[in-house]
């Protein structure tokens, strides 16, 4: 499996007084059996980058896919990132890091938050006896994330789960210390069962 990595140390600013911080990485190959990267996907990071040869903050996500294996590798690292000391500009500064599979660098065709994006969940809501929850799993929509403020505005569903489901989308929570929901929306998947009419979620 290999990772992909864009920063890299520059000591001399460009015209504007800018250059990018740089810090602890990847190497270029990870373990096949690292359990965290089993799926192809990227991480957006996005950082404040203050003059000077100063510590980056407030590093979140702003968009990934693949599952949350590649921010779990990343923002650690990222949070150790320093400034460039030739830097004269104070800016939010993003970096997208991709992984693919040797031999197959497929990526996702979309962004997909999944429920480890969130504070815990209220338990989904039971099927009514009877139903099957056929098309329900996974679950797939685009949400503008507004919680804790206000309920999340639904801007696209896919699959089954009529109001139920789409009022327990909107009282979700994001992790604002995990990512930065976008204004015009994020899309999440979750992928889950149906267990004796109830909504199982493989990854939290």
């Amino acid at each position: 499996m290999a990772a992909k990595a864009g920063a890299s140390a520059a000591q001399a600013a460009d015209e504007s007084g800018w250059c990018p911080p740089a810090g602890p990485t990847l190497s270029g190959e990870v373990a096949a059996d690292n359990g965290l990267l089993l799926r192809p996907g990227w991480v957006t990071l996005q950082m404040h980058v203050r003059p000077g040869a100063v510590p980056v903050t407030d590093v979140r996500v702003v968009s990934e896919a693949g599952g949350p294996g590649h921010a779990r590798l990343w923002m650690p690292l990222v949070r150790q990132w320093t400034g460039c000391a030739a830097n004269q500009r104070d800016t939010l500064f993003r970096i997208r890091l991709t992984f693919g599979l040797k031999g197959a660098y497929q990526l996702p065709d979309q962004e997909a938050f999944g429920l480890y994006a969130f504070q815990a969940a209220p338990a989904a809501p039971t099927l009514p006896a009877g139903d099957w929850g056929t098309g329900i799993c996974p679950i797939r929509a685009m949400l503008v994330l507004r919680q804790p403020q206000a309920p999340n505005a639904i801007v696209s569903f896919d699959g089954a789960g009529g109001e139920p489901l789409k009022d327990w989308l909107r009282a979700l929570v994001p992790q604002r210390d995990y990512m930065l929901p976008a204004a015009e929306g994020n899309r999440i998947e979750f992928d889950c069962k149906i267990d004796n009419g109830q909504i199982v979620f493989y990854e939290r």
